[in-house]
């Protein structure tokens, strides 16, 4: 994401990647440390300061380690990052 991209545009792209029929995606705000988690068909969880992130049933047995993410992310210069499993778990599948 671009560093000029606004929180409220890119939770407007979760909702298009949820209209999609992505089934899960996470909106990691890395100025405040929390986490917006999408799941299809149920509202929005709001976490703050998580350590973790789970695939949950999308991909058992993954974990995202935020303490290094949230770093990645800072190195690189962006605000918030998005990280969309349903794509992930295409490839490993």
């Amino acid at each position: 994401m671009s560093p000029s991209d606004s929180l409220s545009e890119t939770q407007a792209k979760m909702g298009e990647y949820m209209d999609a029929k992505v089934r899960l995606g996470w909106l990691i705000d890395r100025k405040t440390c929390g986490v917006e988690i999408y799941r299809q068909g149920q509202p929005k969880e709001v976490l703050e300061s998580p350590t973790t992130l789970s695939g949950e049933d999308i991909l058992p047995g993954f974990v995202l380690d935020l303490r290094m993410t949230v770093g990645l992310i800072t190195i690189s210069n962006k605000r918030r990052c998005i990280a969309i499993i349903n794509a992930m778990h295409r490839q490993i599948l």
